[in-house]
């Protein structure tokens, strides 16, 4: 059973656990652990960032892994913590904007719900995951339901005002990828 630091999805009529708030202290030590990371670098930007090098070879952008934090201060850890996005492809450049790629996530609401059902984009997916009581003699697991960020490749030809983005490369020509230098 892996450990994950994925937040607790609070739902009305669910049965409170110990788990719960172990679950919810690991995702608020993990957040303030790679916020403090990020504070001895820059505010905010990767701290870590691989693109699939077979891919951009191929043509198409893809995130091997990476982590950070995004300028609204949300923390990434892919595919650590949160979804893998899909690879985007970029078919044509119809202007200098859609050269440049970022990595995007639905901007935090308290309005609509937050939540990925498929039909429409959220900033977070169910996540199922087996949480065991660290604090009992029994050491019980228990199945919690958790929230996953689910970052998106974006081109800045993309209506991007629903989300919060961080610049991740710039395409140069269609056979040269080159990594956002700020």
């Amino acid at each position: 059973m892996a450990t994950t630091r994925n937040k607790v999805m609070w739902q009305e009529g669910m049965l409170m656990r110990p788990h719960h708030f172990q679950q919810q202290q690991r995702y608020n030590d993990y957040l303030d652990n790679q916020r403090f990371r990020a504070m001895n670098d820059l505010s905010w930007g990767f701290t870590e960032l691989t693109l699939n090098n077979e891919l951009l070879a191929q043509g198409k952008i893809m995130i091997d892994s990476a982590s950070g934090t995004l300028p609204d201060g949300t923390v990434f850890s892919i595919p650590d913590q949160d979804a893998l996005p899909d690879p985007l492809h970029p078919q044509n450049f119809p202007d200098e904007r859609s050269r440049n790629i970022y990595l995007a996530l639905p901007v935090a609401s308290d309005v609509r719900n937050e939540i990925s059902d498929g039909r429409r984009i959220g900033r977070y997916r169910l996540n199922y995951a087996d949480v065991r009581d660290l604090h009992s003699e029994e050491g019980d697991a228990r199945t919690l339901t958790l929230g996953q960020l689910t970052p998106r490749i974006m081109s800045g030809a993309e209506d991007m005002s629903a989300y919060i983005t961080l610049p991740l490369c710039r395409i140069s020509d269609r056979r040269r990828w080159l990594p956002d230098v700020g």
